[in-house]
């Protein structure tokens, strides 16, 4: 069993989007946006992602939202390119996760050595050692959000309470800074899971936020494997 078989210890399911030539098809669109991501139904026709306007407006800041628009309150459909039209904010396709970003921020900074850190405690797999949920909780809650913390602890406990044959180690490769304001980053990584002498390559898009005490935690996370 593998990190991107089991029981999606650390790999979420990644339902990505299809640009099909399409009749109108609902499709779960992944948009990262100040440093959070979500999911929200996505509706293609010929190669454009519209959204719901109701659906895209509880995302993005209502204050994006020009007053000559009035689009909070509807259920009609917008297209991707609309709203960025009507907002202003940038927008970036990552066809590597299969995810928007919508953005302000032209030209994000360089990553810092505790970014890294903090991508590379996800990948880590000493989570194999814990002795309980607490103890679960308590290693996740080093690098990772307290809910994330949390749904990750009840995962990892499940599996791990029961006898395993784990032959796998993920390492980084490339990373790049997708995006970023004063309390959060989104980032791209290049990760790579090794088995013996075999390796494959995936992506993973994370959000890092800083949090009330000062410090920087993962809050979410998305995983694709092009070869899985």
């Amino acid at each position: 069993m593998s990190l991107r078989h089991g029981i999606n210890i650390l790999i979420s399911v990644f339902l990505f989007l299809s640009t099909a030539n399409l009749e109108t098809a609902v499709n779960p669109v992944t948009i990262a946006y100040q440093g959070s991501i979500y999911e929200i139904p996505g509706y293609i026709s010929e190669g454009v992602i519209s959204v719901k306007c109701s659906d895209i407006v509880n995302i993005i800041d209502k204050e994006q939202v020009y007053e000559g628009e009035n689009i909070q309150y509807s259920n009609e459909l917008i297209t991707i390119r609309k709203f960025t039209e009507i907002t202003g904010l940038k927008i970036r396709w990552k066809e590597k996760t299969k995810t928007i970003i919508f953005t302000g921020n032209v030209k994000p900074s360089k990553l810092s050595n505790n970014d890294i850190k903090l991508i590379s405690q996800v990948l880590a797999i000493d989570w194999l050692n814990v002795k309980s949920k607490e103890d679960a909780f308590n290693y996740f809650s080093k690098f990772l959000s307290p809910s994330l913390s949390k749904v990750m602890a009840e995962d990892v406990w499940n599996f791990v309470k029961e006898p395993t044959d784990w032959h796998f180690s993920y390492s980084l490769g490339n990373l790049s800074l997708l995006d970023e304001g004063v309390k959060y980053k989104v980032i791209l990584a290049t990760i790579i899971e090794n088995q013996g002498n075999k390796h494959n390559e995936g992506y993973g898009l994370f959000t890092i936020e800083q949090q009330h005490s000062g410090e920087w935690l993962v809050t979410g996370m998305r995983f694709s494997w092009p070869n899985n």
